[in-house]
C-alpha cells in the first residue's frame, strides 16, 4: 500500500501487519496509534489485546482446518482400501 493512503477495516491480524500507521478506535474514538510491531507489543495496550484475542482465534480456526484435512485423507485412504479390497474380489 505505497504512495497512497488506505482506510482498512480488518478482522484478522494479518490484513494489517505490512500497514506503516494503524489507529485503533473505540466508540469512535482514536484510542491508540502507531506501528503493528509497538502497538502488538505495547504492555497492557488495547491493540495488543485485541491481538491477542484475535491470534488465539485464528490459530483455533487453522487446528480445525488441519483437523478437517486429516479427516478427508483419512476417510480418502480408507476408501482406497476398500476399492483395492474390491478390485481383488473379482
Amino acid at each position: 500500500m505505497s504512495d497512497r493512503t488506505s482506510i482498512v477495516v480488518a478482522h484478522r491480524l494479518t490484513t494489517v501487519e505490512k500497514c506503516n500507521r494503524i489507529a485503533v478506535l473505540e466508540g469512535g474514538k482514536i484510542v491508540e496509534e502507531g506501528a503493528f510491531t509497538d502497538l502488538k507489543n505495547k504492555d497492557d495496550g488495547y491493540f495488543s489485546h485485541l491481538a491477542a484475542g484475535m491470534a488465539k482465534k485464528e490459530m483455533k480456526e487453522e487446528k480445525s482446518r488441519m483437523s478437517q484435512k486429516a479427516q478427508r485423507d483419512s476417510f480418502n485412504a480408507q476408501l482406497a482400501v476398500i476399492n483395492e479390497s474390491a478390485s481383488h474380489m473379482d
